[in-house]
C-alpha cells in the first residue's frame, strides 16, 4: 500500500482505515488527533496494552505524546537506539543471512 487510504471491516469484525501517506498521518497524528477517537471496539481488542498511547484519547494522550516525543527526540535515546539496533543485527541477522 503505498501512500493511498484504504478501509475495511475485515480485521476482528472492526472497522479501520490504514494509510501510509505522509501528508494524512501528520494530519492525524500531529494536526487533528483529537477527531481520531480510538472507540469502544478498538479500546476492548487492545485493552491487554493497558492505557498507553496507543489506546487513550484526549488529555492522556496529549500527555504520552508530549513524553514520547521528548524521548524519541533525546540524542542520547537516538544514540543508544541505534547502537542496539546494529547489535541486534550483528548477532540475530547477519548469522541467518550468512
Amino acid at each position: 500500500m503505498e501512500n493511498v487510504p484504504s478501509q475495511g471491516n475485515s480485521f476482528m469484525n472492526v472497522d479501520f482505515m490504514v494509510t501510509s501517506d505522509p501528508t494524512n498521518i501528520n494530519h492525524i497524528i500531529n494536526k487533528n488527533g483529537a477527531n481520531y477517537k480510538k472507540g469502544r471496539d478498538f479500546k476492548a481488542i487492545m485493552d491487554p496494552l493497558g492505557d498507553v498511547i496507543f489506546n487513550v484519547d484526549g488529555e492522556s494522550w496529549k500527555f504520552q505524546r508530549k513524553l514520547l516525543h521528548s524521548l524519541l527526540n533525546n540524542p542520547k535515546f537516538e544514540g543508544h537506539a541505534m547502537e542496539t539496533l546494529k547489535r541486534k543485527l550483528r548477532s540475530n541477522l547477519l548469522p541467518v543471512l550468512d
